[in-house]
């Protein structure tokens, strides 16, 4: 696993990347690309959540602007809030908070 910040912004990196370049596998056809991408991103967020645990919320002042994409870039920050709550998911401050450097373990 990395250790340094430039270590993790690189894996960071290659996360987006691949879940970018995989987005088709989601809508394919064939069962078996679907449980590919299927798995490619429940590991992917398996990761995310470790990292998140460890380091908090990956932002560009912390990682770079390379490192700071997620799998899940937030591209309307304004809408998002309101798209959480009609998915009956905290706010994405409240979210973060609790994955931030020093925040209580999550259960």
């Amino acid at each position: 696993m990395p250790h340094t910040t430039e270590e993790l912004a690189a894996e960071l990196t290659a996360i987006a990347e691949e879940d970018h370049r995989t987005t088709p596998l989601a809508h394919s056809e064939d069962p078996a690309e679907r449980l590919r991408r299927h798995r490619l991103t429940a590991r992917h967020g398996d990761r995310l959540n470790a990292i998140m645990d460890e380091h908090g919320w990956p932002t560009a002042d912390r990682f770079g602007a390379d490192g700071a994409p997620v799998p899940w870039p937030v591209e309307d920050p304004a809408g998002l809030d309101a798209r959480r709550a009609a998915a009956g998911i905290e706010p994405f401050a409240a979210y973060t908070a609790r994955h931030a450097p020093g925040a209580e373990p999550r259960p």
